[in-house]
């Protein structure tokens, strides 16, 4: 008998039209180091001092993240808004029939432009959708937390049936102070997904879900949340970025190993990694070690390269970008077809990862 299982029906994205590339990074961020003339980056240390400063350049910028241009919001623009455009697109592709009773709306989002009422509320609102012994409520764990909606729904689905609307919509590019080195990472991005019941192996279902949380010293580990310092004037420092490209290694492809297991998918279609894109040179690696453990060709979303990292909206933008939503301004070319697999990953601060198998 088939397991029951949640099947994704409707996806939508949104990008700002503001494209910062690189040498707009270098000109309007950093500081000018009045002894030189130059302008340098501050790196931090775990208690938020100066430890170095240094200037780069484009070559350095791309040599290190991957990121040529990063997309980011309008001076009038916030979190808010990008969910609520990618909403429309998700509720408009999924058309669901009336009798449909709405569970949940769960949108996460960092740099709202309000914090009451949430934005799951203005969406249900704007939108007319009548939950029914449900929920409609926001979260912000970073990068991990599209992904993690996910989840959540899968779980919700079994004893709430219904629909469910996922939203990832993050403005990380106000969140990292100008002269922080990680500043350059950043770029703004939504997405959204609507999902119902079904049956594995349906076409949109979830064959398996997963989650690693490290705490402080599990597994010998040093929790990188410790690295994350409010800045003086509002502003977030981001952990330190070896620690966390040593703790991806390791924790997110064991991850991924589970997943597979779990799904029984040692093989055969293609299967499609959407992973947080987080750094070009974190996620480079993953396509080499999942094909030692998957006989079939591996397709890799990257869309770092021209969106920049855009916190969960990595994945909720990707997630729909690969099934043929708003392409434009990237150079993704990966189109989810009939029997395709993905395995959809989010990974970061906070010290979470959350995946989800989908048969398509």
């Amino acid at each position: 008998m088939s397991r029951f299982t949640a099947r994704i029906i409707g996806w939508g994205n949104y990008l700002p039209s503001k494209i910062f590339d690189n040498n707009q990074i270098l000109k309007t961020c950093g500081q000018v180091d009045e002894a030189t003339g130059e302008r340098v980056f501050n790196y931090y240390g775990d208690q938020g001092q100066i430890v170095k400063q240094k200037a780069i350049t484009t070559d350095e910028i791309i040599k290190t993240t991957g990121i040529e241009t990063r997309r980011r919001v309008n001076e009038d623009e916030y979190a808010d808004d990008m969910a609520m455009h990618a909403a429309a697109r998700a509720l408009s592709r999924a058309n669901l029939r009336e009798d449909m009773k709405w569970r949940g709306i769960f949108v996460h989002a960092v740099h709202r432009k309000q914090h009451y009422p949430t934005i799951a509320q203005r969406i249900q609102h704007e939108y007319d959708l009548r939950l029914e012994n449900g929920f409609a409520e926001d979260c912000s764990s970073a990068c991990a937390g599209y992904v993690q909606q996910i989840q959540k729904i899968n779980d919700l689905m079994q004893i709430k049936p219904g629909a469910y609307l996922a939203v990832g919509a993050d403005v990380m590019s106000r969140i990292t102070p100008p002269d922080d080195v990680n500043h350059d990472l950043f770029g703004d991005a939504a997405g959204a997904s609507v999902w119902v019941p079904g049956e594995e192996g349906q076409p949109g279902s979830i064959m398996a879900t997963g989650s690693t949380i490290i705490t402080r010293g599990s597994n010998g580990d040093v929790n990188p949340i410790r690295y994350i310092r409010e800045y003086n004037d509002g502003h977030m420092l981001m952990p330190y970025g070896p620690l966390v490209v040593k703790w991806v290694r390791k924790h997110v492809f064991s991850l991924i190993k589970k997943l597979l297991e779990e799904a029984d998918w040692s093989g055969g279609p293609p299967l499609v990694l959407i992973l947080h894109q987080a750094n070009a040179n974190v996620t480079k690696f993953f396509p080499t070690l999942v094909s030692r453990i998957y006989d079939g060709e591996i397709l890799t979303y990257t869309g770092i390269t021209d969106i920049g990292n855009a916190s969960s909206g990595s994945t909720a933008y990707g997630l729909a970008a690969c099934l043929g939503d708003n392409n434009d301004g990237t150079r993704n070319t990966i189109r989810i077809m009939p029997d395709y697999r993905a395995l959809l990953v989010g990974f970061g601060s906070g010290m979470n990862i959350h995946g989800v198998a989908i048969q398509f």
